[in-house]
């Protein structure tokens, strides 16, 4: 497997963008497909925020992770999050959301930023082993959520 940014292998972002709008549109309102695309567009960049990767498996995509500015209206304080880290269903349980998260942590680190956080509604379990820690337990679009932040050190 081989991680990549996004910049560098921008013949995956239509697919790409149809697996986030497929994974969470539902939970933002009047979201589409092209709105997804245009937001992973406004990440193809290098050693900034915002950024994307893909991980890649013979040159297929099969999974993703960004670092972004703002994820969470409500917490405007807090910069910047991971979001959108998603692995396709065939390939989950080989380590693939783990390598893509400590990515993003080297990045975040080369960056020069020593925290950066993120939320979930399901994969706190996951996060929790990878050195995550929760700081908040909230609700945010309807849904319970868990806000966590990961310290570089």
């Amino acid at each position: 497997m081989e991680i990549k940014y996004l910049v560098d292998a921008k013949e995956h972002l239509p697919e790409i963008s149809i697996w986030l709008y497929n994974q969470w549109g539902v939970y933002y309102e009047d979201s589409s497909p092209f709105q997804w695309y245009q937001d992973l567009k406004s990440r193809l960049n290098k050693k900034e925020v915002p950024t994307c990767f893909v991980a890649l498996i013979d040159d297929k995509p099969v999974g993703t992770a960004s670092l972004i500015e703002d994820d969470m209206k409500t917490r405007p304080e807090l910069r910047p999050w991971l979001a959108d880290v998603y692995v396709l269903p065939e390939e989950r349980e080989q380590g693939i959301a783990t390598q893509l998260v400590s990515r993003v942590n080297q990045e975040v680190k080369d960056i020069g930023l020593d925290k950066y956080y993120l939320f979930t509604r399901h994969a706190t379990g996951l996060y929790l082993k990878l050195g995550w820690e929760i700081i908040e337990n909230t609700t945010y679009r309807n849904k319970k959520v868990d806000i966590m932040v990961y310290h570089l050190n």
